[in-house]
């Protein structure tokens, strides 16, 4: 008699759970497709409130099989169970939608402290403590005026109109959020699934020949802080001959420091809210429109929402992946330099996947081992990683693949041997991430990869801008800040100095292998080294020791480039007009940037003055 009992109750509560957690979850999606701008799609709204739904009821049936089995260890008394057995339907799931809340605010809450701790180093201790607890008390009484005095008044009223089940109430209310879902977007909202194709050829294009070609090397989290030191050492020859025949400056990165985002600003010209991204990472579940991460830290709203991602993510149904192609609403500095049919040489560049069919070649952000692939679950070649695709069967004698062995470059880097291999190799410094060397190789593998290509295709000179994007430093610096510069974290000397120096290895080997391809090149090369911010100390982070500064760097040299000059102000926004001028393009008038004529020698701008268009779109 008991187990029925007990059967029966667990199928009443079950049931509370479905419509409680699995409709309140539904909701929430349909919130969650508001703030995310998803809403624009039918499609999507319903498929983003099942997976939201679907997730909070498993977490709310694991949550009631939980105090099952703990009511079971402990004994059942079905004494104790009859008041609540007799409780109707809608009291129970009000009782469930109480759960709900306090879930919510559970998730919400740790999320935030998981953030502050991590990203927000300025953030108050004691400012997090407070809002801590604002938000467990307010979610703790909603779960508390949902459990009783809410629950007895909706019932009462359910009575009154003769719906003392609350079937109908329950159908009322889950035709009201499948209707919203499907009515929505009539209301014209955007939706992602119509990015707008970038436009042909602006009407009056007309390019002068110069005779010039241009190198953009990005060099992810550079600084000068860094580059003077080694070129005060003596360490870096090639970049000390570009700074003394070229013009260098410190451009100022804008929060949130996030690669995507700056690097797109970089090479489109345009701000964030113009260009379209805005994110670090999009999350890919099946039939939905790539979700923006970027709400993990920037929206509150968000973060529970954000654990049901992760949780779909290790279940192996989400994906992460980079910011595409397609979400780049403006056209960047290689469009429009395809308006006039000239060739482009692409590695490595953010948003550059999927590969778009454009002049030149193109070998995305996705080609080979990359940062995304512990965001993803996706094994071996990603399509539409290259443009045109027949150049993949060549470009294999270039691809460099260490099968994740960090031997080789930690003895080409570091000299290190076997046994200093072992001790790096099992040092974790955040349990969340793999192995900090797993990452590394895999990013020195590409950068060597990149790197080949570049030497090998350049000095054909088909192409009139190439753009590459090397990440090395920028992951050393995160490792290893703190072993190179120790007196940033209260210690006179570092416990790994060699750890420390594979920061100066990894300058070197960038440095090195630019000097090889410049004296290959024509003379008429201009060579732009940038980074899309700076990097300095974050004592108590969580992620890495080092992170993401506000002060980053550009230097510029060869061609018409004045000598030994420091700009006063650059800004990201002057890359692409200075580009287009010295490549003979006209600089269009909607582009906020200027072309850096202070570093251009005189006669090159008496010869050729700089010409303007109204728009390139």
């Amino acid at each position: 008699m008991r187990l029925i009992e007990l059967i029966s109750s667990c199928g009443r509560s079950l049931l509370a759970v479905v419509i409680g957690w699995g409709l309140g979850g539904a909701v929430y999606g349909l919130f969650v497709a508001l703030r995310l701008r998803l809403a624009g799609s039918a499609r999507d709204n319903l498929l983003l409130m099942a997976y939201v739904g679907l997730a909070f009821f498993l977490l709310g049936a694991f949550l009631l099989a939980l105090r099952g089995l703990v009511r079971l260890v402990l004994g059942w008394l079905p004494g104790k169970e009859a008041g609540p057995q007799k409780r109707t339907l809608v009291r129970m799931v009000f009782a469930a939608l109480g759960g709900l809340t306090l879930a919510m605010t559970i998730l919400l809450v740790a999320g935030d402290i998981i953030l502050s701790m991590a990203f927000r180093a300025d953030t108050s201790r004691l400012w997090l403590f407070t809002r801590t607890a604002l938000a467990l008390g307010v979610g703790a009484t909603f779960c508390w005026a949902m459990c009783s005095r809410l629950g007895n008044r909706l019932e009462k009223l359910l009575v009154r109109i003769g719906d003392p089940h609350g079937w109908k109430t329950v159908a009322a209310g889950l035709v009201f959020c499948v209707g919203a879902a499907l009515l929505i977007p009539l209301f014209g909202l955007p939706s992602p699934r119509n990015i707008a194709q970038k436009s042909g050829p602006p009407a009056g294009l007309q390019r002068v020949e110069t005779g010039l070609r241009i190198m953009l090397v990005g060099v992810d989290g550079a600084t000068w802080t860094v580059v003077d030191d080694l070129v005060s050492a003596g360490s870096l020859p090639v970049i000390e001959q570009l700074i003394e025949h070229g013009t260098r400056g410190t451009p100022l990165s804008p929060p949130p420091h996030i690669s995507p985002i700056t690097w797109t600003s970089i090479v489109t010209g345009r701000l964030p809210d113009q260009h379209g991204i805005n994110e670090y990472l999009l999350v890919d579940l099946p039939g939905l429109s790539p979700l923006p991460f970027r709400s993990l830290a920037n929206d509150p709203s968000i973060l529970p929402f954000s654990f049901v991602a992760l949780g779909y993510f290790l279940a192996g149904t989400a994906d992460g992946i980079p910011p595409t192609s397609q979400r780049v609403r403006v056209k960047s500095i290689w469009h429009m330099l395809a308006d006039d049919r000239q060739a482009s040489l692409l590695l490595g560049m953010p948003c550059s996947w999927p590969a778009e069919p454009l002049p030149g070649l193109t070998v995305t952000d996705r080609f080979g081992p990359t940062e995304w692939d512990m965001f993803s679950h996706h094994e071996g070649p990603v399509p539409r990683s290259i443009y045109p695709p027949e150049a993949e069967q060549r470009l294999q004698v270039l691809t460099v693949d260490s099968n994740k062995n960090p031997a080789a470059m930690l003895k080409r880097l570091g000299g290190f041997d076997n046994k200093q291999i072992a001790e790096l190799a099992d040092h974790i410094y955040n349990p969340m991430l793999p192995a900090p060397l797993s990452m590394l190789v895999d990013v020195y593998d590409l950068d060597l990869t990149f790197l080949n290509i570049l030497q090998s295709e350049w000095p054909q000179e088909k192409y009139v801008f190439a753009a590459v994007l090397l990440n090395g430093l920028d992951l050393a610096m995160h490792i290893f800040w703190a072993e190179r510069y120790p007196q940033d974290f209260g210690r006179k000397v570092s416990q790994h100095p060699r750890w420390g120096r594979l920061i100066d290895a990894f300058h070197q080997l960038v440095e090195t292998r630019i000097g090889e391809i410049l004296q290959q090149a024509n003379k008429d090369t201009v060579v732009i080294l940038l980074s899309d911010s700076g990097m300095e100390a974050s004592p108590g982070n969580l992620v890495w020791p080092g992170w993401h500064a506000e002060k980053a760097l550009f230097l510029m040299s060869g061609g018409p480039v004045r000598s030994g000059i420091e700009l006063e102000k650059v800004t990201f926004q002057d890359i692409v007009p200075t580009i287009l001028y010295l490549l003979g393009f006209p600089v269009p008038d909607d582009l906020t940037g200027r072309v850096l004529t202070d570093a251009i020698k005189p006669e090159f701008l008496e010869r050729f003055a700089v010409r303007r268009i109204s728009s390139y779109e």
